[in-house]
């Protein structure tokens, strides 16, 4: 098993070291004797300095996945300010709304030509053309603008004691989806089986993997990839 863990940042506070350059210039802080005096001022400006408070960036927004006619939610990268909506997706230029993000919209269907646009229903039933890129798409395939999902955690498979009798050994190439949160969820063999009960151990091993989700401009999308499983004695 691949075990693997987050580094963990450590913050210290060092006083500063005592030297022997001669007795403190400060003329605020009183007499100062020996090497502790350094150690002194250290503590007496650490009583008046606020506390460390760790800030970490948000999580990346991801909606649901699009299903025709169903509600879907506006997602925007963090430097977006709204949401604009055209008329026309031949016509960029015609903007008919701007709307918020994360505000729920309804996914009517994804544009063939030209491509990039969804056609949404928004406030009182009016239609209208988004990029894609503000709904999360079906599911793509890395290119054009999609990352590869970067595997984290990939356990290898088990031989079975059928195949090792048998002297079974080859490789198996899968088909794999890799969700916007890095989950596999769903597994199709795409090469002739080897046998042994290989095959369901192949599967079996790739269904627990984990990636760094694919993204497009930024955003986690469900990908579909191939993979390749070896065995070999």
């Amino acid at each position: 098993m691949c075990l693997w863990s987050q580094p963990v940042t450590r913050i210290l506070a060092h006083a500063p070291r005592a030297t022997n350059s001669g007795p403190s210039s400060d003329t605020n802080s009183g007499p100062s004797h020996g090497a502790g005096a350094p150690l002194l001022e250290a503590i007496r400006t650490a009583r008046h300095t606020k506390p460390f408070v760790a800030h970490f960036p948000p999580p990346p927004q991801v909606s649901s996945p699009l299903v025709q006619s169903r509600a879907a939610n506006l997602i925007c990268d963090p430097s977006d300010k709204d949401v604009p909506v055209f008329a026309d997706p031949h016509d960029i230029g015609n903007i008919v709304a701007h709307l918020r993000c994360g505000e729920p919209v309804k996914f009517l269907e994804r544009v063939v030509s030209p491509p990039g646009f969804d056609r949404i229903q928004y406030a009182d039933g009016k239609e209208g053309f988004v990029s894609n890129s503000y709904l999360e798409s079906p599911i793509a395939t890395p290119g054009e603008g999609v990352t590869a999902p970067s595997p984290i955690y990939k356990p290898e498979p088990g031989y079975t004691p059928e195949a090792r009798q048998a002297g079974i050994e080859g490789k198996m190439t899968l088909a794999i989806v890799v969700d916007a949160q890095g989950n596999v969820t769903d597994v199709q063999e795409t090469s002739e089986g080897l046998g042994g009960g290989l095959d369901k151990s192949a599967m079996d091993a790739v269904k627990t993997w984990r990636f760094t989700p694919a993204t497009r401009n930024g955003v986690p999308v469900p990908v579909r990839v191939m993979v390749e499983v070896s065995f070999h004695l």
